[in-house]
């Protein structure tokens, strides 16, 4: 035999010791795992635990984060990954989830079949479930409103059983937060563009109602100039209403035109390019549009010095005219005190 034979049976043989010590110290390793766990179960112990929590404010009611949690279309818009429940949401009932790590939902889904613990709408949701084998579930959230109307929102998640040990406790801390900013930007923007709807619609609904109700009044006191004074306001109303279908096309197919300008009346003087825009998909601004049209080339006489006079002579001192008058001024007033504050992360 040569030396390179000796010096190469040498190596297999070493190799041999060094692999069978190796898999001896693992199989003891497992055995001695094994009994550990085996011992905390006879001794009466219970399984191991870990908690992971997630707390943050929002700046929205309690009823709209509780929207973007649990209204299906809502939630596919904020989730950092895919995530989907399928399932009535009502205490006692089992759920299915589907997860997975990616936002494109044809990868690596998980589905888990979760029962609904606890449900109090709008301020508690509690799911149990099998994450794994050795695994069990707990996952908690809560939903508390602040003084100034925002809303404090905690989630907790307990997982339980004996493959807690093997569980990567950062990984689940960071998922857990990055849920909760995700929701956050989410129902603020949210919350944004809502509290412009309701402000500028309001405009609008006062001052029609301005309109009606003066108009009304005006004929009753000053009945010669009856017909024309209706037909003034029945042009005003039209222009008004215009705005608000405007409006609401803007807000479904252009929305950075109303959420991200600085003052509404920017775009509100609607012109010839936006006429033939909302009306190739809304026949009812076409309809309103025509009538538009028909009134400026047949407009009504316009007042007169002489109507004006006789209105503010007749109209304005009575009590009726001042009351009116108040009323509209104080909802203007309330409607311009709506704070409506944009997010810093908004995207419309």
């Amino acid at each position: 035999m040569t030396w390179i034979e000796n010096s190469h049976n040498r190596s297999n043989a070493l190799f041999q010791v060094h692999y069978t010590n190796f898999i001896n110290r693992y199989r003891r390793s497992i055995l001695a795992l094994k009994l550990v766990l085996l011992g905390l179960l006879m001794n009466g112990c219970s399984s191991p635990e870990q908690h992971f929590n997630s707390e943050i404010v929002i700046a929205a009611e309690p009823d709209l984060v509780w929207s973007s949690l649990t209204n299906k279309q809502d939630n596919q818009q904020w989730k950092p990954w895919f995530s989907q429940l399928d399932g009535e949401l009502k205490q006692g009932t089992e759920i299915l989830i589907s997860y997975s790590d990616s936002a494109n939902q044809s990868e690596d889904i998980v589905a888990y079949t979760a029962t609904v613990v606890k449900l109090l709408p709008k301020q508690q949701l509690v799911l149990e479930y099998q994450a794994s084998t050795f695994i069990n579930a707990r996952y908690q959230i809560n939903i508390h409103r602040l003084p100034d109307g925002s809303s404090q929102f905690i989630q907790q998640n307990t997982l339980s059983g004996l493959g807690v040990v093997f569980t990567e406790s950062t990984q689940l801390s960071d998922k857990l937060a990055s849920t909760s900013v995700a929701l956050k930007k989410f129902t603020e923007q949210k919350a944004y563009m809502i509290c412009l709807d309701q402000k500028y619609l309001a405009y609008l609904d006062i001052e029609i109602a301005w309109i009606k109700k003066k108009s009304d009044l005006v004929s009753n006191l000053l009945p010669k100039y009856s017909d024309l004074i209706v037909k003034q306001n029945e042009i005003a109303s039209r222009l008004i209403e215009q705005k608000r279908l405007a409006y609401l096309w803007f807000k479904k197919n252009m929305p950075h035109r109303i959420y991200t300008s600085k003052t509404l009346d920017k775009w509100l003087n609607i012109g010839p390019v936006a006429d033939v825009q909302i009306s190739a998909s809304d026949n009812e601004y076409s309809d309103l549009l025509d009538k538009i049209r028909i009134d400026r080339k047949t407009p009504p006489p316009k007042r007169g010095a002489w109507m004006i006079r006789e209105e503010r002579e007749t109209v304005w001192p009575t009590n009726e005219y001042k009351a009116l008058f108040k009323q509209h001024a104080l909802l203007l007033e309330a409607t311009n005190m709506k704070n409506c504050t944009q997010p810093k992360h908004f995207n419309a």
